[in-house]
């Protein structure tokens, strides 16, 4: 038992890629009690000062979402902003970086980098997505006036609503590659751990909150987005100081509803693996819901609702007030504080 320990040790601390590999069934277990970060597929290294500065070139366009807050819905938009309404693409992914995730366990950051900075187009922007807050180095707004930080926000409930399909959603394939993660869960759990035990959620909106009336920054709600889609459209060209014509916002609205990217699913996948094992990581069309903005309570049990007050005491103790009103139910953005 003291080898068999010793040797989990050692693989936890200089290869536990070996873990995801070579235990298909639980090895995400050894991997998370060895200290590796989960999920297993998720990196944020590029965020920090050591790597930020090897992709990022003055006038991108980083898209810090809250999870299942219209993450997806925002990349469409912002593209079909910058690109007069098309999207010739196979995937979407395909025009943005992602460098969060990793494509195979053990890929390295270099890698991705590599990878992702050939997605640029000369002489246009690009953008980068990402669901860290803002204790990053490269997530700093004020640090970076150069770069625009598009930020989005949605009703709590709704997000907890949305995200126990999403994650109980991971194809096999994707489970065989990545030692069994993830398992399903409840919704209670959904709660629990993604709401209660981290601040993955909550989190990201109270660490964005107070860069919301820096000039490179634009807060976005889902609700305003499903109530005034065009009003929050021309918002966001302007933030991104480019013209839209009538003619471009029409195809704008077309090919940013939930009708035409249901149609349109499989452009909206998440596709992992190395060229030759090319993989879904979450079955079609699930990054594309119904999208309702309805407050999420029919989805709460009494259990959950109790987890969810103690969520909010624990990662909101001490917020703004008006931050917690506005993340429920959208709106007009708080007016800065009168100096």
């Amino acid at each position: 038992m003291a080898v068999a320990a010793i040797s989990i040790g050692l693989v936890g601390k200089f290869k536990p890629s070996l873990f995801l590999t070579h235990a298909p069934h639980y090895g995400y277990i050894l991997w998370a009690m060895t200290g590796n970060n989960m999920p297993p597929f998720f990196d944020s290294k590029a965020w920090g000062k050591d790597n930020f500065h090897k992709f990022i070139q003055p006038g991108d366009i980083i898209l810090s979402t809250m999870a299942k807050s219209g993450s997806l819905w925002l990349q469409q938009i912002v593209h079909l902003i910058k690109n007069n309404g098309t999207d010739d693409y196979e995937y979407i992914h395909d025009t943005m970086g992602v460098l969060d995730f990793l494509y195979y366990p053990g890929q390295h950051i270099e890698e991705r980098i590599a990878t992702e900075i050939q997605k640029r187009r000369p002489g246009a922007p690009m953008s980068w997505f990402t669901h860290e807050p803002t204790h990053h180095y490269g997530l700093n707004p004020r640090s970076h006036p150069e770069i625009k930080y598009i930020v989005t926000a949605r009703n709590g409930k709704e997000v907890m609503k949305s995200f126990y399909p999403f994650v109980n959603s991971v194809t096999q394939v994707f489970k065989d590659r990545w030692g069994g993660f993830a398992p399903p869960i409840s919704k209670e759990q959904v709660v629990e751990r993604f709401a209660l035990n981290t601040p993955f959620f909550l989190g990201h909106i109270k660490s964005w909150w107070q860069y919301r009336h820096e000039p490179n920054v634009l807060m976005l709600h889902y609700t305003n987005l499903k109530s005034a889609p065009e009003q929050e459209i021309y918002k966001i060209a302007k933030f991104l100081n480019i013209t839209v014509s009538d003619y471009e916002m029409k195809r704008i609205l077309e090919k940013s509803s939930f009708e035409y990217m249901k149609r349109n699913r499989n452009r909206f996948s998440l596709v992992l693996g190395k060229d030759g094992d090319k993989y879904l990581a979450f079955e079609e069309g699930i990054h594309i819901n119904s999208g309702k903005a309805d407050g999420g309570e029919d989805f709460f049990t009494p259990v959950m609702e109790e987890m969810w007050e103690q969520a909010k005491a624990k990662h909101w103790n001490g917020a703004d007030p008006e931050m917690v009103s506005w993340v429920q139910i959208g709106g007009p953005l708080p007016s800065p504080a009168a100096i």
